[in-house]
């Protein structure tokens, strides 16, 4: 949960901003049943979208997509201006939303940046919207990873997609810029925090604002913690920062290069043989995905829809080697012939676990971008993709 000011979490884990099931498992009575049914509304939403696109989509389209089929199941339940709330607290936690098919934007926000994030577009609160100056708000925002125009979604207007100068325009008289920067994941979960706290003193249930109360405190002590130990980071005596750059250099001459890592024979998606020297002058992507991963059947399309323009249409020196993380040889050949690249051998056991071990692969897809050179250009090739479909950039090389 815990995010600095740039909104990167401090204790690096994969599918963390998933996190309303954090916030639902703060009391410690949810079963693992109830979280799987989350996850698998998650993976629901996510494919419907995915099903629904024609690919190439920007992010407007994608988010506008995924607001149409969101809303279609989801009731938004706005609060009359001025009525005093009298739902029930614990209906805003996720698996109850779920449940219900309905919420105010607050509680539906957990759910749809979840299934946001599924599908690559990672959403942030704003600072008007974390502030709780107009409570019946709630505002998100995207910023593509390769820079570009920020994209704001409206859940009050079920999921409105607007640009930064429209959400500007409809805040209220004197807003400034500043309203729609956005703010860490931590503060909207402080703030979900205070809703419960104040929902059940409401209603008169003292345990359970005692609980919340203590959840507060604890969210509040880490991220005290956090604080500190980041203002220390920043005091990094000069000898620590020279060591820290002699270490990077060190990195950096030790880098894998693809040569060494890729062997002598990779394979086409009818079995024919290739030698691996081809890829010599060639920009050259390692992709490790399986098909039963869900989070690689959104990414795929997309990265075969760049493959095709920049190699086959636009005829420059780049390629794919797919290195396979699937459960069986059937896996792999069905997954496999969707793709129009090459691939490591999935008999090659040894090939492939080097490869992940050298490009320090802890969770797919992954895709590791190296350059004619034969040297990595980058470890997580897809924002490079994701913010250049076309490849207007290619070769990637900065």
């Amino acid at each position: 949960l815990l995010q600095d000011e740039n909104n990167q979490t401090v204790m690096k884990h994969e599918g963390i901003e998933n996190g309303a099931l954090a916030i639902a498992t703060v009391p410690g009575a949810l079963e693992q049943e109830v979280l799987d049914g989350v996850h698998a509304e998650v993976e629901a939403l996510s494919t419907a979208v995915q099903a629904k696109l024609a690919g190439g989509e920007e992010a407007s389209g994608v988010l506008s997509a995924l607001s149409d089929i969101f809303f279609e199941k989801y009731q938004l339940a706005l609060p009359v201006p001025g009525d005093k709330d009298t739902s029930d607290p614990a209906q805003q936690l996720i698996h109850l939303t779920q449940a219900s098919h309905a919420g105010a934007p607050l509680s539906l926000s957990f759910l749809y940046m979840a299934s946001a994030r599924q599908l690559g577009y990672p959403l942030r609160a704003l600072n008007c919207t974390a502030r709780m100056k107009e409570p019946v708000d709630f505002l998100l925002r995207y910023d593509p990873p390769a820079g570009g125009a920020a994209v704001m979604v409206d859940l009050a207007e079920r999921g409105a997609v607007k640009t930064k100068e429209q959400t500007l325009a409809a805040l209220p008289a004197g807003s400034s810029e500043s309203a729609l920067n956005p703010v860490p994941h931590v503060q909207l979960y402080s703030r979900m925090m205070h809703k419960l706290a104040d929902g059940y003193a409401r209603a008169g249930d003292e345990e359970n604002v005692l609980m919340w109360l203590q959840q507060i405190r604890i969210l509040q002590a880490a991220i005290n913690t956090v604080a500190i130990l980041q203002a220390g980071a920043q005091n990094l005596t000069m000898a620590a920062r020279n060591e820290a750059s002699a270490a990077q250099q060190r990195s950096e001459a030790q880098a894998p290069v693809l040569s060494d890592l890729i062997g002598e024979k990779l394979m086409t998606a009818d079995g024919t043989e290739v030698d691996a020297a081809d890829l010599k002058g060639k920009t050259v992507g390692v992709y490790f995905s399986a098909g039963w991963c869900q989070p690689c059947k959104v990414f795929t399309p997309q990265l075969i829809q760049t493959y095709s323009k920049v190699k086959i249409a636009d005829g420059k020196p780049f390629e794919i080697v797919f290195v396979s993380a699937d459960r069986s040889q059937e896996g792999f050949d069905n997954y496999f012939k969707q793709m129009p690249w090459l691939a490591v051998d999935f008999k090659d056991v040894e090939r492939r676990s080097g490869l992940s071990t050298a490009l320090q692969v802890q969770g797919i897809p992954k895709l590791a971008l190296f350059g004619p050179d034969g040297k990595l250009i980058t470890g997580d090739g897809r924002p490079v993709i994701a913010g250049d479909p076309l490849g207007d950039q290619f070769p990637w090389s900065q």
